[in-house]
């Protein structure tokens, strides 16, 4: 992979999926803030901009599920559960800031 591709897609292979050409309403800040990554040479265009953007909410709508679907099957994770996590990423302590709903 080129150095230019890996830019053009923040390091990932494209998808090779067919693009679909649609047309949106944005916030002028929210445009404003696309353009000046394309300008910077942050993004390749507004619509990679857009395209990254909206991965990523896939990408946390996805992980959202899961751990709601892990809390269903399994309940919330307990202060125990949380403490354990905390050493093992070399953060103990932090367990008591949580609220575990």
């Amino acid at each position: 992979m080129t150095k230019q591709l890996k830019r053009r897609n923040n390091g990932r292979k494209p998808s090779g999926a067919p693009r679909v050409k649609i047309a949106i309403s944005l916030p002028e800040e929210q445009v404003a803030a696309a353009e000046r990554a394309v300008n910077e040479g942050r993004a390749s265009s507004v619509s990679a901009y857009v395209a990254d953007a909206l991965e990523r909410q896939t990408d946390a709508d996805a992980l959202g599920e899961f751990i709601a679907l892990m809390r269903a099957e399994d309940g919330a994770p307990s202060v125990e559960d949380y403490a354990w996590a905390d050493a093992a990423l070399g953060i103990a302590g932090q367990a008591h800031k949580r609220a575990t709903p």
